[in-house]
């Protein structure tokens, strides 16, 4: 009678084992790695439309309000002085860049607030968009046209996910046409001076006293941001805004 030794079952060796979960630990980081790349990626991607959207706002806002700047509802023609383009001292009503660049002011006749005088400059009358502590800062009144600290003011910014690092005006781009002599002149890039008082500015020629000049203005924004979060994902936005008045002036 034949008889048949029992099979033996063979296991694997502590060696192959540990091979195997080498490998398999291989396997997996590599999968981890891959998804935390692509998770990271995708909170970035968010982030930067976040931080783009924001940034997109609040330049439409500034510049969609600047270009009002020396509107006057009274305005009837024959000469008269609008005076919301007003620079005489302690008076001046006309567009400002102050704060080494950081602050821009400028009136008009805000005639759709109820109480407004129409023509008259009042502190509803006055605006303005500034940086403070990293927020994008919107001025709806104030008592004065040339001090950035005084008057009501708003954050226009969600500081919750956007963090402003800088924001600077000039009037970079601005003409100034003499129609007494046909000269011009254009306002260099960064310059905070209204151009046609700007004796650096390309092609100034200084001009007589009683020549006509046309300030043509034109407003340049720069602002630039970083996610709270993530100081990594930054965007830097710049507007040119092309103000709809032009200044009318005689030259002292």
């Amino acid at each position: 009678m034949l008889t048949h030794a029992p099979n033996r079952q063979t296991g694997l060796t502590l060696t192959e084992l540990l091979i195997g979960l080498v490998v398999g630990l291989i396997v997996l980081g590599g999968v981890i790695a891959i998804y935390l790349a692509t998770f990271r990626g995708s909170t970035d991607v968010l982030r930067s439309a976040r931080l783009n959207q924001e940034l997109r706002a609040v330049t439409d806002i500034m510049s969609g309000d600047i270009r009002r700047a020396g509107y006057w509802a009274g305005a009837v023609g024959g000469g008269m002085t609008n005076p919301f383009m007003d620079r005489t001292a302690g008076t001046a009503t006309d567009i400002h860049i102050l704060d080494t660049g950081s602050c821009v002011l400028y009136s008009y006749d805000a005639t759709y607030l109820a109480g407004n005088t129409v023509g008259t400059v009042d502190a509803a009358d006055r605006f303005g968009f500034r940086l403070t502590n990293g927020a994008i800062m919107m001025r709806s009144s104030g008592a004065t046209a040339d001090d950035c600290s005084d008057g009501t003011w708003e954050a226009v910014t969600d500081s919750k996910s956007v963090t402003i690092d800088s924001l600077t005006f000039s009037f970079a781009g601005s003409k100034c046409l003499n129609t007494n002599t046909s000269g011009a002149w254009t306002a260099n890039a960064a310059s905070t001076t209204p151009v046609c008082a700007d004796n650096t500015a390309s092609g100034y020629t200084a001009p007589t006293a009683g020549d006509n000049l046309v300030e043509i203005r034109q407003l340049t924004i720069s602002v630039t941001a970083h996610h709270v979060d993530d100081a990594s994902v930054k965007i830097e936005f710049d507007e040119s805004v092309k103000l709809r008045n032009n200044r009318i002036v005689v030259a002292p």
